[in-house]
């Protein structure tokens, strides 16, 4: 996207000055043309009043100006047949348009002789003295002056000289800051062109009845120069940016091509089927397609170039698109168009918006962000000009005095809506800091390992940037914790506990490239989640110290102390008791090392067979069933080990104490995502009168919240006064509970 000469320093400029005082000479140039062009349409003589065509019929008044010279004379809504002359020549009005745009007429005769037409009118409106013939047979004298007030200049011409004005300062602005880019170039020709054309329209659609022949057709042959200028500029810019078509000289070849087809119309030589002089910039916008197809096919493997050059066609060929549809193709099949003049101007003025956001979003020109910031400056310091001026010359104040009003009302009005502005156009794409880290700190606190904190720092990441695809690298990344790289392509950002880096391209799904102010906020924020692994790493350190120790006080006092206990007592009931004491110790402390593991087959069949003794010897008969879909080969931590063998321990003897039945019947539905046992028993038939039992105790409780700690769920189902059952009904999730939830945090 770069070529020779794009390593100069960004404020050089051709002109050997800064880029804003060369910004500055071309506002000052502009406005001295619109000046001129303000008063050009004032000196033709002036009726002081408006008219508007009426299909083939005579011309109708639809205004007349208090103080003009047809004041009292004309009435709105009057009809107009011919206009004398004091010398007695007469020319018909009847069918005449004065609001023609001249080249609308398909053919070069149909152009002359419109021409020819409104040059008799405009000689008869020379004399000093004039008759207007109305439609009732009235004639109405009148005496034209010259020197019309500029406040009777159409609002058309002052919103073409605006939507000229908007072109010229965005290209010229570009250029001030990239002088030796050939695409900087070509953008401010094409502004100049777009200038020169809305500048000379503006003079002749500003024209009340009718214009020197010789002088409309002047403005209009000129008003084409600007145009060709302003098509040919953007074509060559399409042939160079961004990437140069061929090594031919296609600026040149567009010169030519644009020099032969004005050549046409200045001579009259050939006329183009259908219109003269639109199919022409028809088949020009056919070609500019053209060109654009080549450039994506070169730029396919850049996507870089690519992105910036979908900005850069979006915004010539949808505004331009635009207008033809709406204007040029209408009128070239001999249809009325859609969009006035002025509307059509406005619309093709967005092209060159759309560079200027194409700036801030993909950086066009090698330009950044604080070309839009510089333009705004700018356009701050002529704004205090203008409001100066319009101090001075409409209200007459004294310059000084206008001077400060004009600097208050700009710095009350201008920089405060300047500021929002520019805050709503280049704010942060991804938000303040503030708003990620509730987000950030919740999922990377719910990492239970280095490579589980780096998948959700990935997750975070991706929903933060959006990019088109995420690469992670296992090299270290050098030079910082967060880095942009192909001129804001990619995005590298390192992992909070690993060497390696995330490689992120094109951001939010490509509609943007990354900033500097995203590898700021990324390195924070990758800061931030540092620090929160090494507390949540401190945390569970010195929770398994604890535990350690724990594991050691119980193994070594009371495990000696139960021991002892075991061998040294007098019956064997003590010494049962004993036993299971010592055994229950010895499970709590396995459940408290994390580095054991239990097969979930292991387990349940351990658990059967336990259940079978304990209901033979309650004299009851135990009904297992076990409904095993998927592998068993399942491993359980030790936490989920003891939790569940507590949990179905207790459910049991809650069955085997309080039931009158002889069986116990549990279901077991082993999946290798969850485990789901339902414990079943008889009750007694409760007499309807009978109190209800209390469900509610320390058991149920204990049960409950071993379930939870497990992140699964138990349920109690009573005896009611239809049903004689009791039922518990428990499910865990067999993958952890803690990452089952980081899991849920980060989607």
């Amino acid at each position: 996207m770069t070529e020779a000469g794009a390593g100069l320093p960004r404020w050089h400029s051709a002109t050997g000055l800064p880029p804003l005082p060369v910004m500055l000479f071309g506002f000052l140039t502009a406005a001295l043309s619109i000046a001129l062009a303000a008063y050009i349409a004032t000196q033709p003589p002036w009726l002081g009043a408006e008219f508007r065509a009426s299909g083939h019929g005579p011309l109708e008044v639809t205004r007349v100006w208090a103080h003009g010279p047809a004041a009292g004379q004309l009435q709105v809504g009057q009809s107009l047949t011919a206009l004398q002359g004091d010398d007695g020549r007469t020319v018909s009005l009847t069918g005449f348009d004065p609001h023609t745009e001249p080249h609308n007429y398909p053919t070069f005769d149909e152009f002359h002789a419109y021409l020819q037409r409104h040059g008799e009118i405009a000689t008869v409106l020379q004399s000093e003295q004039l008759s207007l013939l109305t439609a009732d047979g009235e004639r109405i004298t009148l005496h034209p002056v010259g020197n019309r007030p500029i406040i009777t200049l159409p609002a058309s011409f002052w919103l073409l000289n605006v939507f000229g004005l908007l072109p010229l300062l965005i290209g010229l602005a570009v250029w001030a800051f990239r002088p030796r880019l050939t695409a900087a170039r070509l953008l401010a020709l094409s502004g100049v062109g777009f200038f020169l054309a809305t500048c000379l329209h503006s003079m002749f659609i500003s024209r009340e009845l009718a214009l020197h022949a010789g002088k409309l057709e002047l403005m209009l042959r000129f008003n084409h120069y600007g145009l060709a200028l302003l098509l040919g500029s953007l074509m060559a810019l399409m042939a160079y940016y961004p990437r140069r078509l061929t090594r031919y000289p296609a600026g040149l070849l567009v010169l030519v091509m644009m020099a032969a087809y004005q050549l046409n119309e200045t001579v009259y030589a050939f006329e183009w089927p259908g219109h003269a002089f639109y199919v022409p910039i028809l088949l020009l916008y056919l070609i500019g397609i053209a060109v654009a197809v080549r450039q994506w096919q070169l730029v396919r493997r850049q996507p870089l170039d690519r992105a910036a050059l979908k900005w850069v066609f979006l915004s010539i060929f949808l505004a331009m698109g635009v207008s033809l549809a709406l204007y040029f193709a209408p009128v070239a099949i001999g249809e009325q168009p859609m969009l006035n003049a002025p509307g059509m101007v406005g619309v093709a003025s967005t092209v060159y918006i759309g560079f200027a956001l194409g700036i801030l979003r993909y950086r066009l020109f090698d330009l950044e962000r604080w070309w839009f910031s510089a333009w705004m400056w700018f356009f701050g310091g002529i704004a205090v000009l203008l409001v100066d001026a319009a101090l001075v010359l409409a209200l007459g104040m004294q310059p000084v005095q206008a001077l400060g009003v004009a600097v208050i009302v700009v710095g009350w009005l201008y920089f405060p809506a300047r500021q929002w502005l520019w805050r709503q156009i280049a704010r942060r794409p991804q938000g303040s800091i503030e708003h990620h880290l509730p987000r950030l700190t919740r999922i990377m606190l719910s990492a239970s390992s280095p490579e589980t904190s780096s998948e959700r720092w990935r997750s975070f990441i991706d929903a933060l940037y959006q990019p088109l695809h995420i690469h992670r690298s296992p090299h270290p990344l050098l030079g910082g914790s967060a880095s942009i790289h192909e001129n804001g392509a990619v995005l590298r950002v390192a992992l909070p506990e690993e060497t390696g880096h995330l490689e992120l391209m094109h951001a939010r799904n490509g509609q943007r490239l990354f900033t500097p102010q995203d590898a700021d906020t990324a390195g924070a924020l990758l800061a931030v989640a540092q620090q929160i692994c090494q507390t949540r790493n401190a945390e569970a350190e010195g929770a398994r110290t604890e535990r350690r120790r724990i594991m050691r006080d119980l193994h070594d006092d009371v495990g000696g102390h139960l021991l002892s206990l075991m061998h040294g007592a007098g019956d064997s009931a003590t010494r049962e008791r004993a036993r299971n004491a010592l055994q229950a110790l010895r499970e709590s402390i396995h459940a408290l090392d994390e580095g054991r593991s239990h097969h979930l087959e292991d387990a349940l069949e351990d658990w059967r067979s336990e259940l079978e003794e304990r209901c033979e010897s309650s004299g009851k008969r135990l009904l297992w069933e076990q409904c095993c879909t998927d592998t068993l080969d399942v491993m359980l931590t030790s936490r989920q080990y003891i939790n569940l063998k507590r949990i179905v321990g207790e459910a049991a003897t809650n069955a085997l104490r309080h039931s009158d039945s002889d069986e116990l019947d549990i279901h077991v539905d082993a999946r290798v995502d969850r485990l789901r046992l339902v414990i079943t028993n008889s009750a007694y038939a409760r007499d309807e009168h009978e109190p209800q039992r209390t469900l509610a105790g320390r058991g149920m409780h204990n049960m409950r919240n071993r379930a939870q700690e497990l992140g699964g769920s138990i349920r109690f189902q009573p005896p009611g006064q239809q049903r004689h059952q009791y039922t518990v009904e428990i499910e865990i999730p067999l993958d952890r509970g803690t990452d089952r939830a980081a899991g849920s945090a980060v989607a």
